[in-house]
């Protein structure tokens, strides 16, 4: 019998969320609060994969990087210009009270930045977080 929860009916490709990663694909212990982009919601596994988001302010340069791509309309999910990191794939164990963690009320981001960041995913780099990693980094209402 599978006792797993199953993937929220609530979060959806496309949304952004708001946690602290326990790590990154660099190995260094996240320390804020970080926008992420969910990319893939897997029922069948019980996971939700997302890339990092980062605010483009100041950092015109990181627009000349093969991996870094532009968000053009940012807002929804994201308040401030942004680009999305490619180069590596966050993976989280879904468990519900991450539906707390959406941005915008869920507003998701548009079609066409997100095919554009799809497109340029590269999923050799994976992190993946299990439900008891994420809970010892954030609070959960």
């Amino acid at each position: 019998m599978n006792t797993k929860k199953k993937v929220s009916k609530v979060i959806s490709e496309r949304q952004g969320l708001l946690f602290v990663p326990p790590k990154y694909i660099d190995g260094r212990t996240g320390t804020k609060k970080r926008p992420m982009l969910v990319v893939k919601v897997n029922s069948a596994e019980n996971e939700i994969s997302l890339v990092n988001i980062t605010s483009a302010e100041g950092k015109a340069k990181c627009f000349f990087r093969e991996d870094h791509i532009r968000i053009r309309q940012y807002e929804p999910p994201f308040i401030k210009p942004s680009y999305a990191k490619t180069s590596s794939l966050y993976v989280l164990e879904y468990f519900q009270k991450l539906d707390s963690l959406i941005l915008y009320n869920g507003a998701p981001l548009n079609d066409m930045d997100f095919k554009n960041i799809l497109e340029q995913i590269k999923d050799t780099n994976v992190v993946k977080f299990t439900e008891s990693e994420l809970r010892a980094f954030n609070e959960f209402n």
